[in-house]
């Protein structure tokens, strides 16, 4: 890489699926979840601007992830893949469809925060998204795992994030209220987007409107924003029902 060094993990074998790490998480903190999609696919998750990846220019932008991403698939000779963006990175993997639309088989967007929607009614602030975020820490205190899965974030977004990559850590602040009030998805491939009834980040009246976007269809899950990390066998089979080798 031009900019870098990307840092990755690789299971498994089969058809090519990528998976981006979500805001302020590494690829360790989907080890386990890579770990049994690997079971049908050849899985790789990179660290995009964190973790152990070295980089001489941070990210300011959407772009510039997706730039990172696409040198990354150029470097590993990816010419066809399934892409999984979650959270935060569904913004990266949205845009970077939009942008290289060859690269990609389908495509599965995982409790996005930034979903078409009016602006004038939903617009992510820090305030809002910081209240949102507690109510998420709050949430997984009701589940058996979600001390663990707490415990998890707050190692990997430290130790693997913050400590090594400070300026990145809050720039990627910055990027997501930027990339928040950007309302126009075009969905060149087939894409599917798994979102919880009671995400802490979603407004819930944009729901209609998500599904009726072409090449776009909805699957609604009963849950919180972090659904997949409490009910990984569930996310595993949403994915795999969708990304047929």
């Amino acid at each position: 890489m031009m900019n870098g060094h990307i840092h990755y993990q690789e299971y498994g074998y089969g058809e090519m699926l990528v998976m981006l790490p979500s805001f302020w998480l590494t690829s360790r903190s989907y080890r386990s979840i890579a770990q049994k999609l690997a079971e049908r696919y050849r899985v790789i998750v990179p660290d995009l601007y964190r973790g152990e990846s070295r980089f001489s220019r941070n990210a300011f932008t959407v772009d510039d992830y997706v730039e990172q991403l696409h040198g990354f698939f150029s470097d590993l000779r990816i010419s066809k893949c399934y892409l999984l963006g979650i959270s935060f990175s569904s913004l990266i993997a949205s845009k970077y469809l939009a942008r290289y639309p060859d690269d990609i088989d389908k495509i599965i967007l995982v409790s996005t925060f930034a979903p078409p929607s009016d602006a004038e009614k939903y617009r992510l602030t820090f305030f809002r998204g910081l209240i949102a975020y507690m109510k998420l820490i709050y949430h997984n205190l009701f589940f058996g795992k979600g001390i663990k899965i707490n415990m998890l974030w707050l190692f990997d977004s430290i130790c693997n994030y913050f400590l090594r990559h400070p300026r990145q850590f809050f720039l990627d602040v910055t990027i997501a209220l930027r990339a928040s009030e950007e309302r126009t998805f075009t969905f060149l491939k087939p894409t599917r987007q798994l979102i919880a009834d009671k995400d802490e980040f979603i407004p819930y009246g944009t729901f209609d409107q998500i599904g009726t976007m072409q090449n776009l269809e909805m699957d609604t899950i009963e849950g919180f924003h972090a659904w997949f990390f409490l009910h990984e066998d569930l996310f595993v089979e949403k994915v795999c029902s969708y990304f047929v080798p």
